[in-house]
């Protein structure tokens, strides 16, 4: 199954340089054999990105306009996913391309990024096993 790059909302507002220079030393836009899909969902009437952002981003610069993709079929907390789209949306990230402006080293991406999802998860989604 293939999607059409444009039409895939990002759920994260940040890339790590590192990892898209990584990417960019195995991939070839001619050959997407090594090429793991861009796991998506539909929500709320519009295809996420679940996984794969730093893949897809490398993927849009070599100029393709569609990427494999594979259903998401993991029930992952999806109000945090809302949240984390909303978050994206106000920084102006609609399209993977909106991404360009946003690539961190990866103790930037860590602390702005990964650190953000897990104290945000932490406060407002993790649910409470102790009761």
């Amino acid at each position: 199954m293939e999607f059409s790059i444009k039409d895939l909302q990002p759920s994260q507002f940040y890339l790590s340089r590192e990892k898209i220079e990584a990417i960019q030393s195995w991939f070839k836009s001619q050959d997407l054999s090594r090429f793991e899909p861009i796991s998506v969902k539909e929500l709320d009437g519009q295809w996420i990105i679940v996984d794969g952002h730093s893949r897809l981003f490398v993927a849009y610069q070599a100029g393709l306009k569609t990427i494999p993709v594979a259903l998401e079929k993991e029930d992952w907390n999806w109000d945090f996913y809302r949240y984390c789209i909303a978050e994206t949306k106000k920084r102006g990230i609609e399209q993977i391309s909106d991404l360009a402006a946003f690539q961190l080293s990866s103790s930037d991406y860590k602390t702005l990024w990964l650190d953000w999802c897990q104290r945000i998860y932490q406060t407002f989604f993790q649910k409470d096993t102790d009761t």
